[in-house]
């Protein structure tokens, strides 16, 4: 049902690791000038990227889902509602009614 907050919670942990990760690296660039554990870097951005792109796909699928709801709200609202009158019906006299209505005006009062 909600596309966007379930990805959040599993991209959430991905950035924990990769703020750790790219943290000690800088912490580690910032005493010695360089780097010396590069993968732990690489594994820093590997988190950031793969935590990024969860919380991208929850972005995309929860429009997607928003937009299939108003799709069918959409559809829905198209459609005839109920009828509220009872349908008018023309009436035909028939050919007996317009007989007996010439019989009576041929008939001397």
């Amino acid at each position: 049902a909600r596309p966007s907050f379930a990805f959040t919670l599993l991209a959430l942990p991905w950035f924990a690791l990769a703020a750790v990760m790219v943290g000690l690296s800088f912490d580690e660039f910032l005493k010695n000038g360089e780097v010396i554990r590069s993968p732990r870097l690489l594994v820093g951005i590997g988190a950031f990227l793969g935590a990024v792109l969860l919380w991208i796909a929850g972005i995309i699928l929860e429009r997607i889902a928003r937009n299939r709801n108003e799709v069918v709200r959409l559809a829905y609202l198209a459609m005839d509602g109920p009828v509220n009158e009872r349908p008018t019906f023309v009436s035909v006299p028939s050919p007996s009614a317009e007989r007996s209505q010439e019989y009576q005006h041929s008939r001397p009062a």
